[in-house]
């Protein structure tokens, strides 16, 4: 699988792939003008030459941004393509200098619930902001490792912690509440 910049004959396929997620209330629409107003921000997953997934990095400051339009094609992307375009997107968040970084989602009822939670404390916080940032350790079906470094604003390490998640699916309709 080779991640790339997106093409303006890829917007057909990008534009099919989000509306699949769309139409299940998973993720919000994108048109083929929308996709090719900001096509230059977009990437893809190209497995043997077909387009399995995009997603693109969406600037909000000079140091935030959402990753978004992030979808995988049903049925054909290989495991790991979602995970290929994210860490391919981070890449960019990184190179281009961008400190946190934020996805939002449609999808009802996903949550986690802490398994495991360490925290060590370096340094008292102080200011009026404080930063912390996250970065996955592990992804798993059924697991998340996260690691956050918290520091002041003058960037001095305050703490780390270190979390493990399990990841709670949505519960069926009408089962236990």
């Amino acid at each position: 699988m080779n991640i790339r910049a997106a093409q303006p004959e890829d917007i057909s396929t990008m534009v099919r792939i989000i509306a699949h997620h769309a139409s299940q209330g998973l993720m919000l629409p994108r048109s083929a003008g929308a996709l090719a107003a900001s096509l230059k921000g977009y990437i893809v997953a190209d497995s043997d030459g077909e387009i399995v997934g995009c997603g693109s990095l969406h600037s909000y400051t000079n140091d935030t941004a959402e990753l978004c339009a992030l979808a995988t094609a049903p049925d054909i992307a290989p495991d790991g393509t979602g995970r290929a375009l994210v860490g391919a997107l981070l890449e960019r968040a990184r190179e281009e200098h961008i400190h946190r970084v934020f996805a939002l989602t449609l999808a009802p009822g996903f949550f986690t619930t802490t398994l495991e939670s360490k925290t060590n404390f370096f340094a008292a916080g102080a200011g009026p902001i404080i930063n912390g940032v996250s970065k996955p350790l592990h992804i798993g079906r059924s697991t998340n490792v996260w690691q956050t470094r918290i520091t002041n604003a003058d960037g001095r390490l305050v703490a780390i912690v270190t979390q493990t998640q399990m990841v709670l699916s949505p519960r069926a309709e009408g089962g236990n509440k």
